[in-house]
Order: structure tokens, then sequence, then C-alpha cells
């Protein structure tokens, strides 16, 4: 049988696969499911508690989770039970065990009657985006006039009109997102990469219409008439630039200037990248910047536990940053802000404006040559500590490369006493990680090094720092 694939060279995916067909085949877009989804956990732990009072030998499995929710008020313990707080009620009610997401009914009249009729549904946050007062929404080959959009719990709905209009409407978007937790981090040699809780809030006061075929250029600016504002948690992804740290409980406000637009460049190659190295459709990713912090933030398009994409990001992030570079180093465009081949994207709520393609590259091109770092990595012989011994020679070509050559990234060495620093259990581990082919040709070397951090041998490629 054969297999037709149609790419438009307009768009950086397609464009990039156009040049390197074969990598549409090489990439494992398959990312697994998190069972252990902090989220969902704590969700069905209070379904359980909601249900009937739990008794402590019933979660002695959850303690870490069941911890959390009594600090935070969800769950309460009385007489050796938990039971649901009034909290815990009400986050429930924002919650769904069918699916992940609010459900945003569709409402119209018919030609013959008042009544409304319901003609589908959509699930929040993406409804959000279609479903403003005053966007124009095609279903089923009909186009309609959204007039007012009704939020209640997990049940919203949007009341539509039929309209035969040759327009489309684009929303534009407020972001601001508060970072509440942090289930991962791997800190780089000049950046910082974490993965956690997100809340995420946005407002759409304003939109674009336009014809279809007309640019954005010929489209009127119109103000909604209820501005719509929305809440929603999900999972996200934050990169810290310039060795930026990142804490919980940190408040990030997307805004862009002139002076922004080489993080808002990265943030829409890192999105271009992710799709294609975890499989992400293109509704499933969103994000945003706050240049006075200097992070970009990816978070899961989903509600209530996300949707698992920016868990896999996290993962493979070297490769989405290595692939991000590539999107833009393989474009031969020559606009400065780069062009619908490399830099811009879709989904973008600033309508790819203020975009440095130069400038972006510059930033990747720094987060490729980052590595994480080793943290408390000493030799088992003479407890030179790695870190400290390159410091010393790393200002002496000729002893950093004699340095260097001994370290041979793997097994990794002691600059001092040439002790080997590989373990068969590390070697083990390597073995596991995806998308390594080095792992095989690991010399048999012995020896365990003390306090060494695993995530900092999450790249198989990890050296000497």
């Amino acid at each position: 049988s054969n297999a037709i694939m149609v790419l438009d060279e307009l768009n950086p995916i397609a464009n990039y696969y156009i040049k390197n067909i074969q990598k549409y085949f090489d990439d494992d877009k398959l990312h697994t499911i998190n069972f252990e989804n902090p989220t969902v956990k704590e969700n069905q732990i209070l379904l359980m508690a909601k249900e009937t009072p739990l008794l402590e030998s019933e979660i002695t499995k959850f303690s870490e989770t069941v911890q959390i929710l009594c600090d935070d008020g969800r769950l309460i313990f009385n007489n050796g039970k938990y039971y649901c707080s009034d909290a815990g009620w009400k986050s429930l009610d924002e919650y769904s065990i069918r699916d992940m997401g609010h459900a945003v009914r569709l409402l119209t009249k018919s030609y013959h009657s008042e009544k409304q009729y319901q003609i589908g549904e959509i699930e929040a946050p993406i409804a959000y985006d279609w479903l403003y007062p005053g966007a124009l929404y095609f279903h089923d080959k009909i186009t309609y006039r959204c007039k007012s959009f009704e939020k209640k719990g997990r049940y919203s709905k949007a009341s539509l009109i039929r309209e035969n209009s040759p327009n489309m409407t684009l929303p534009i978007k407020f972001k601001d997102a508060d970072i509440t937790g942090i289930y991962e981090s791997v800190e780089n040699s000049n950046f910082t990469t974490v993965y956690g809780p997100v809340h995420v809030h946005q407002q759409i006061s304003k939109y674009y219409e336009k014809n279809r075929l007309a640019s954005l250029k010929k489209a009127e600016i119109h103000d909604v008439d209820v501005p719509l504002h929305f809440d929603f948690n999900t999972l996200g992804v934050a990169f810290g630039l310039k060795s930026q740290s990142i804490s919980a409980k940190l408040h990030l406000s997307d805004s862009l200037t002139s002076a922004d637009s080489a993080m808002h460049a990265v943030k829409h190659l890192l999105i271009h990248a992710a799709k294609m190295i975890v499989g992400a459709e293109s509704s499933e990713i969103d994000g945003m910047i706050d240049p006075t912090k200097n992070i970009i933030l990816l978070f899961d398009n989903s509600m209530n536990g996300g949707n698992g994409v920016c868990k896999a990001i996290f993962e493979k992030y070297n490769l989405v940053i290595e692939r991000a570079l590539e999107l833009i180093s393989t474009c031969d465009c020559n606009e400065s802000a780069g062009c619908p081949k490399c830099t811009h994207w879709d989904g973008c709520s600033h309508f790819n404006e203020n975009l440095d393609k130069v400038e972006a590259r510059k930033i990747l091109e720094s987060m490729g040559t980052g590595k994480p770092i080793l943290e408390k990595q000493l030799c088992l012989k003479c407890d030179s500590e790695f870190s400290e011994a390159f410091d010393l020679v790393k200002n002496d070509d000729v002893k950093k490369q004699e340095f260097l050559k001994e370290s041979e990234i793997n097994p990794i060495r002691c600059y001092y006493c040439k002790n080997k620093q590989l373990s068969d259990e590390i070697r083990e581990k390597l073995k596991e990680i995806p998308h390594t082919e080095y792992s095989e040709k690991l010399p048999n070397v012995e020896g365990l090094a003390k306090n060494m951090s695993w995530s900092a041998l999450s790249d198989p490629m990890v050296g000497l720092r």
C-alpha cells in the first residue's frame, strides 16, 4: 500500500520535515502516561473521602498527598479518619472524574422557535478562545456568532445565532500565571528548567475580525461586550534564562515590547519543537513569557491535571532545545523577525508581532551549550570535587584540553588521579533513558561516585562541566 503526505512549506514543522524527511519517521513522538499525576491523585483521594471517611490504614501509600490535602484544608483528620471538608467539596465542583476539562455547551435557536437547543459542546480552556462574546464560530458547515457566554461550575454555556459571514475572528488575550509548586527541576550551567503545577488566568476583552482571505493588517479591532475572564489549573514547564532561579509561588505576567522580541521568538520555536519531539497537537500546548524575570513558560492547554505534554517536554527538554535551534538555523529566510517557516506560530496571542530571529538563535545556542550541573561529585580516591578541579584548569587552554581528553565524557575521570566514576548501577539507569545510543557503548568500569545527583545524568552525554 502507498501513503501520501502533504506538507505546507510555510509551516515551520512541515518545512523542517520537507528538508529532513527521514526525521519524520525517526522522531519518537510517543510519551508515556503519567500514572503518578499529583493533581489527579489529589482529586481521586478527595472523591474517596467524599463518599465515605477514610481510615489511615487505607491510604498509607498516599501519605504525602494526604498531607498536602490536610495542609490546604481540603481534608480534615478527626478520630482516626479523614473527612472531605467544605473546601474539598468546593474544589471537586471544578473537577470531572469522567474527563479532564469543563464542558461548554453550544446553544442556539431554531428558525421556528425561541427555545434554545444544544448543537454540541467543547471542552475548556480551548472553548474560551473560540466562544467569547462577538466571536464567529464555524460548526457543522454553519457560521454562528457568539452572543453571550455564561460560566457556571463545570458546565458553562455559549449562546449562538446563525450569521452568514465570510469573516473570521481572533481573540486578543492577556495572560498571567502563578507557578504554584515544583515537582521536578534541573539546574543547568546557564538556565534552569522546572516542571510543576501552574495556575493560569486569561482575559479576552478585545478581538480582531477580518475576511478569511485577508491579512491581519486589514482586520478591525472590536471590544468584547462583557470581557471574558477565566482561570484554570494545569501543569507546565518553565525555562529560566540567564541562570534565573524559579521558585514556587512565583507570579508571571505576560508582556511584550520590542525589547522582548527574542524571548517571544524562542517561545514559538520551543512550542514547534515540542510538538515534533513529543507528538503534541497545536491545541494541547500554550505559553507565555515574563521578560522581567527572564522566564519562558509552556503549559498544558488542559485542566485538572494537564494533558501530559509538558511532562514529556520536561523529560526531553534537551531534545526540544536542540530541535528548536535546528528549526531556526535551517530556515533560509533573511527576515530579521523570521517568517512563517521558522518563528511564526498560529496560536500567538500577539499575532506574531515583535519577533527577533537573530537574537532568538543566540539564546537557543546558549541554552544548547548548557549542561546539568554535577552536584557534590567527589572522586572516590582523592575526594576532589570535579567542578572545583575543572575550575583550576579552565583558564589554561593546554591543561583544559588535557583535562577534557582524560574525561572522555563517559566514564567521568578525576583530573588528579584518573579515577573512573561510573558504576554498573548508573550504567543500567542510562540504558533506561529514551533516545540514548551511547549506553550500549559504555565500558565496564567499577565504582560509584558518592552523592552523585541522578538529575545530572539525565543526559547520557554529560561529562565534566
